[in-house]
């Protein structure tokens, strides 16, 4: 032989058959109980994890029906290959620019808990008109009716106390409101009731309450109590008919949630938001990214918040932080509360745990086995709409959106997998007739929910 023949013959025989050949192909777990991951490659080799079902791994390595992967949290691994699916991963942060551009919305925010790991992308700008300030990762957003969930927890940690009950009535809390009330059947609404949309209630936005008094509450957004204020449009409420008798069907109403923290300041003789602090926002909230009404407001530097934007005037404006921006402060427990994406997934992270029956400092098993429990048309007693038999998760879907016409957010959370998602858009479209920011918000949900996400290196 030739001197360049044996060294091709070498280079040959230097190559691993069956063995160790490298790959680097992304891959999700398909057993829906999980799937076993060992120290080499075959069933005699220890077990060290369990992978869950959906779980991304990145193939280093081969070995006959035996792959060796990364895992989420960086762990190297052999896994039985013929329980793996094949995927093609979609950036997110990919996913978020050409949906921000495609709706032309102006900024948008994405947070994801997956496998353990938290995950932030962001788009656009602040303000429309402030091409040099663009939205960064840990900014703040508004999360409307995404807040409804902490009223509940609130409202059950008062049940665990004795303060109250889940069949207490408006007569039982507030009986010189309920024997005013126009329709007879107002006194019999109950916690239940309220919390599940179930009471009869008509919805806000059907202008039953009288102009002047509108007026009138929205006129004191600076104020700091806004208990009276509560008080005040409750009784407007008892004094209009309802939609129907209690119990009878679900009607979305924010005037649900509203009465529900008037029952809080009732109850603690202080305001649901002071309750909130304490009880919620101090234990997930670190930073102190949270608060009430408009991102920025109350704050320094208030050009480093997201301003909110709607076609004000025939045109997309941005609106400086205010308290003329938004919603008056007795919508607080129906959605007034802004954060950052962090602080929100952290949150979920509290349902999340306390859905899976793991032992918590907010609320005991029982009361979150209560709130995950669906009354009428797929609506939970902890404020969460529920989704099944989805194509891409066989597991239960906790789902939230809200507004406060100049804001957009819209949450998830599947506690079978501990995974968390979240949308946000600091654009309304109350008087877009395209609605572009809401086009673009549940999009960009859906395929967060739904498409192989690349979050791995």
């Amino acid at each position: 032989m030739t001197k360049i023949a044996w060294i091709f013959v070498a280079l040959l025989i230097s190559i691993p058959f069956g063995l160790n050949r490298t790959y680097a192909e992304n891959y999700t777990v398909r057993p829906l109980d999980g799937l076993n991951a060992r120290s080499g490659p075959g069933a005699n080799f220890q077990k060290v994890e369990k992978l869950s079902h959906n779980t991304q791994l990145k193939e280093l390595e081969r070995s006959g029906k035996w792959s060796k992967v990364r895992t989420p949290d960086d762990s190297e691994v052999w896994v039985h290959n013929g329980y793996l699916n094949k995927v093609e991963l979609v950036s997110p942060q990919k996913l978020l620019d050409e949906i921000r551009e495609k709706y032309n919305v102006v900024g948008m925010g994405v947070g994801i808990l997956k496998d353990g790991k938290f995950y932030e992308f962001v788009s656009g700008l602040r303000q429309i008109d402030r091409p040099n300030n663009p939205i960064q990762q840990g900014d703040i957003w508004h999360f409307a009716s995404a807040g409804k969930s902490m009223t509940a927890i609130l409202i059950a940690q008062f049940i665990e106390s004795g303060k109250l009950d889940w069949n207490s009535t408006m007569k039982d809390i507030f009986p010189a409101i309920s024997q005013g009330a126009k329709d007879s059947y107002f006194a019999s609404i109950t916690v239940e009731q309220l919390l599940s949309h179930t009471s009869g209630l008509f919805k806000h936005n059907e202008r039953k309450i009288p102009k002047s008094i509108r007026n009138e509450l929205f006129s004191n957004r600076g104020i700091r109590n806004s208990m009276p204020d509560r008080i005040k449009i409750l009784k407007e409420i008892s004094n209009i008919k309802l939609k129907h008798n209690p119990g009878n069907k679900y009607h979305y109403s924010n005037y649900n949630y509203i009465i529900l923290s008037a029952i809080i300041d009732a109850i603690a003789k202080r305001p649901w938001e002071e309750i909130l602090k304490e009880n919620i926002l101090s234990k997930i909230d670190p930073d102190s990214s949270c608060g009430f009404g408009a991102p920025g407001l109350n704050r320094e530097n208030i050009r480093q918040f997201p301003w909110q934007h709607d076609y004000g005037s025939g045109y997309l404006r941005a609106y400086r932080p205010s308290i003329k921006v938004g919603l008056a402060p007795y919508y607080s427990g129906a959605g007034r509360i802004h954060c950052s994406i962090r602080s929100w997934v952290r949150y979920l992270t509290v349902w999340m745990n306390g859905i899976n029956l793991k032992k918590s400092e907010f609320l005991s098993q029982g009361s979150f086995e209560k709130l995950q429990t669906v009354g009428k048309s797929q609506y939970t007693y902890g404020a969460w709409h529920i989704m099944h038999n989805l194509n891409w998760s066989q597991n239960r879907v906790f789902r939230h959106s809200g507004t406060n016409t100049y804001s957009q957010a819209y949450v998830a959370m599947i506690p079978k997998e501990d995974s968390a998602f979240v949308v946000t858009v600091n654009q309304g479209d109350y008087r877009d007739k395209k609605k572009n920011a809401s086009r673009a918000l549940i999009e960009m949900h859906e395929a967060l929910l739904s498409k192989n996400l690349l979050l791995m290196e």
